[in-house]
């Protein structure tokens, strides 16, 4: 009973945090891609934007949500909400299946719990991509017949979440073919998630324009301005010393090893103890979502380099068959995996080292029961502290730390938005009232143009403002948009349906321009120049200027 107690106030504090703070950005915006496809918009062919892959997963959600509140009011926040139920099913499913032992089934179901990247919560694929790759892996320990089948249709989910998993998982199950009956029940899984997936991508597209828009997905900026090398040079100096924590343990292991003196469990432990502390002071522990997972990573990965050295290296086949080390190895992968397909370089590989980060709490344990004899209770009871460290320090970060993209304190976040998407979130007085301000003026607006019809385009970086009114989108994405876009031209080149009927230049002191800075409103240039400036010059679109914006509307309307 206790244990479920744990379960519920660890969400109670994160229904409470969900009521905080406004993201301007990365929330709005999976919201905003489910709407387009509820409208009836085409994913890779209509939206642009490589991260539009699970949106395919959100339209649901977007659907029912507005079929019982058919203007969208509340859905940021009822996002968050939806994620938290979820999460607190999953976490449940992990408590009663990730292991024997009931104290290491809680703390892998509180890490699960409190992990969010970066602080973004709602119905991210960054939150639902480990959290499908967790029920796979649970289901594939169980065994064989509709077990494989679930495991394959999460897989699947997860892969959608992060494409370039695939060629990892296809890997592992051609190679798994040949050993395991397991696998056959497997790829009946997947073949049902895939067949559901392709039929919403192709029901109402043809192969011919999704090759023709894909290259265009493929070859977006964003993406193909920062290069491997740079990107392998921003991830080791992010981590820093966040991958410190297991790396002194690995080093005092490996010191001791070459002087053929053994590493004593007093040592051992301590070091890892003292280690994780450090980091959570200096690493930013305390302050950065995401980084615990890290730490917790690499202190697992400490230990599975004491038992390899325990064995002088023989019997890893039969190490690495072991079922956390299998889950461990996983969290590799998927954190490689999405390093491979996300320009947000080490910031991204929490969302594999979450799923590590569960399977070390078992390596640690079942290690130190295997040495039972070796270990006094002194030990044991350190290492329960570490645990509990963790524990503190993802639920710390996750319910009081950093709001994504909101700069405000929390004792500045008094006042709760009361219309619109962001209904019921608490924000600072500044930020609601220019978002008051902001609906407002679009709502108006509508009321005077009511045609649902009409294609609008946004020229900032502020995808709630799409959620705000019921037209339809005009540019390739949502996404970090501007007049001046170098893939705009193109666009509407091949969708001329798509050409804006209504145009918002939104003033420089209005949400983000086109850039990332914490969400502080920045007051970056945005130019009236470029190929639509040039056509809406030239048909005579009709300016009307309001307090937040410039609007521009086609001249016949």
């Amino acid at each position: 009973m206790s244990y479920i107690l744990i379960l519920i106030i660890a969400a109670a504090l994160l229904l409470y945090r969900s009521f905080l703070g406004f993201d301007q950005t990365d929330e709005s915006y999976y919201y905003a891609l489910a709407k387009r496809l509820s409208q009836g918009d085409r994913p890779f062919v209509d939206e642009w934007y490589p991260s539009q892959f699970s949106s395919v997963l959100l339209k649901p959600f977007y659907k029912i949500y507005t079929f019982f509140v058919p203007d969208g009011t509340g859905i940021i926040l009822a996002g968050r909400i939806t994620y938290l139920v979820l999460a607190v099913l999953v976490a449940v499913f992990i408590f009663r299946n990730m292991h024997k032992n009931k104290n290491v089934s809680l703390t892998a179901a509180l890490l699960y719990l409190f992990y969010a990247r970066q602080n973004v919560m709602g119905l991210s694929y960054y939150q639902l991509y480990p959290s499908f790759m967790i029920l796979a892996l649970i289901f594939i320990e169980k065994g064989f017949g509709v077990y494989m089948i679930l495991a394959g249709i999460f897989t699947s989910l997860a892969v959608i979440c992060m494409p370039f998993l695939a060629p990892f998982i296809f890997i592992i199950w051609i190679a798994a073919m040949f050993r395991n009956r397991k696998a056959f029940w497997f790829a009946i899984g997947v073949v049902i998630a895939a067949t559901v997936y392709l039929w919403q991508i192709l029901y109402n597209s043809s192969i011919e324009e999704l090759m023709i828009n894909l290259q265009y997905v493929i070859e977006n900026p964003d993406y193909a301005d920062l290069s491997t090398l740079t990107k392998i040079i921003k991830t080791i100096l992010t981590l820093g010393l966040n991958c410190l924590t297991g790396a002194v343990v690995m080093i005092v292991l490996i010191i001791m090893r070459f002087r053929k003196r053994p590493v004593s469990n007093n040592t051992f432990i301590y070091t890892s103890l003292i280690a994780f502390v450090l980091m959570l002071i200096f690493g930013e522990g305390f302050t950065s979502t995401g980084t615990v997972y890290i730490q917790i990573s690499f202190i697992g990965a400490a230990y599975i380099v004491r038992m390899i050295l325990d064995r002088s290296g023989k019997g890893i086949k039969e190490l690495i068959s072991k079922w956390p080390i299998i889950m461990y190895i996983s969290g590799l992968v998927m954190a490689f995996a999405f390093w491979l397909g996300s320009d947000t370089c080490a910031t991204c590989l929490c969302t594999g080292l979450v799923v590590s980060s569960l399977a070390a709490v078992a390596i640690i344990y079942d290690y130190v029961i295997e040495n039972n004899e070796k270990y006094s209770e002194s030990n044991k009871r350190i290492i329960a502290m570490l645990f509990v460290l963790m524990i503190i320090s993802s639920c710390f970060v996750r319910v009081f730390g950093p709001i994504y993209r909101d700069t405000a304190d929390r004792s500045a976040l008094n006042t709760r938005i009361c219309q619109g998407p962001a209904k019921g979130l608490m924000a600072e007085a500044e930020d609601a009232e220019q978002y008051d301000e902001v609906y407002a003026v679009l709502k108006d607006f509508e009321q005077k143009y009511p045609d649902s019809e009409l294609k609008i385009f946004y020229s900032k970086f502020l995808p709630w403002a799409y959620l705000c009114t019921e037209y339809k989108f005009a540019a390739q994405t949502p996404w970090r948009i501007a007049l001046m876009n170098e893939q705009l031209e193109i666009y509407e080149e091949i969708h001329p349906e798509n050409i804006p009927d209504i145009v918002v230049i939104f003033n420089e002191d209005i949400g983000i321009t086109n850039g990332m800075d914490g969400g502080e409103h920045m007051n970056e240039w945005n130019p009236r120049e470029g190929y639509l400036w040039d056509y809406m010059t030239e048909q005579g679109y009709t300016q009307i200027t309001t307090s937040v914006a410039d609007i521009f509307i086609r001249r016949d309307l």
